[in-house]
């Protein structure tokens, strides 16, 4: 395990882990790129229909350049200084997925996701002990506390067109995630995420058979602010497209988040209101060009 700075961003390696299920996960992360890409490179173009506040995605077979996609998107109305394609859907709780709405092609799909999700669920579990151990709390603070049966998943697939204005576009504008712990697949050869250090953006590197692990805002909150959720953003390349899965683990909008009691003192005085229903501030937020974090400030 390798640290970028203190308590923002992890890149795990199976090479440098004890976490035996990253082993089995590694293979997953083959399958899953193999999935992806079966997707968008290099003959497939994504429509997304808007209706009743639901995406229905149609997949049509037809020989397709990026040039082509991006043009699709322009007539779309979804050209914007912030430039990607994207699909997800909910993984769990597993009793809430809507599979009427999941991809059939390819037809192992439904399969791999529910494989990666559940040793990727399993992963976070342990890094949240791990966590809760570091700041001397019962292992299952943050799990109990934040993430309980109700606890929700979301599986994001991302893609990214080459950019002839990549000095101009991002491919997403600076943000912070709205998630507890947010789990990444890059990939395999092209960058494109960075993080802000110290008012600078530095560039996270590519690892072979490695994950990005991000902490999330509502992991800031219930550690008091110790764990950090950083700003972080997408760029756009001119030559090769890109593309990535990203796992969000949230608690259920219902349940109210607020810093553990026993990170609470005289030295560290409390730093967050008791908030619910945190991923629609920060998406509000964010399409204000507002840092939600600073909104549930005492």
């Amino acid at each position: 395990m390798s640290v970028s700075s203190p308590h923002h961003h992890l890149i795990l390696s199976k090479r440098r882990s004890n976490l035996t299920n990253l082993e089995q996960l590694s293979a997953h992360q083959a399958a899953f790129r193999q999935l992806v890409m079966g997707y968008q490179v290099p003959f497939w173009t994504t429509y997304a229909k808007l209706r009743h506040n639901s995406l229905n995605f149609q997949w049509k077979r037809r020989k397709s350049t990026p040039d082509l996609f991006m043009v699709a998107l322009k007539g779309m109305g979804m050209m914007s200084l912030s430039q990607r394609s994207k699909f997800s859907i909910g993984v769990f709780p597993e009793d809430q997925r809507r599979l009427n709405l999941w991809p059939k092609f390819p037809t192992d799909f439904g399969e791999v996701v529910h494989e990666y999700a559940t040793k990727v669920k399993y992963m976070i579990g342990v890094l949240f002990k791990a966590m809760a151990k570091s700041l001397n709390l019962e292992e299952n603070s943050f799990l109990d506390h934040l993430f309980g049966g109700g606890a929700l998943m979301q599986a994001r697939f991302n893609f990214y067109p080459r950019c002839s204005r990549s000095d101009q576009v991002l491919g997403v504008k600076p943000h912070t995630d709205r998630s507890g712990m947010t789990v990444l697949l890059q990939d395999k050869e092209v960058e494109g995420l960075q993080v802000l250090v110290d008012g600078k953006w530095v560039r996270v590197p590519i690892v072979p058979h490695a994950i990005v692990v991000n902490l999330g805002d509502q992991m800031q909150i219930m550690s008091n602010g110790i764990f950090k959720s950083p700003m972080h953003r997408v760029v756009t390349n001119p030559d090769r497209m890109r593309l990535s899965v990203a796992l969000f683990y949230e608690p259920d909008p219902e349940t109210e988040i607020s810093p553990v009691e026993k990170l609470i003192d005289e030295t560290r005085p409390r730093l967050y209101k008791t908030v619910k229903n945190y991923g629609r501030i920060n998406y509000e937020c964010y399409q204000r060009g507002e840092i939600a974090l600073e909104t549930v400030k005492l």
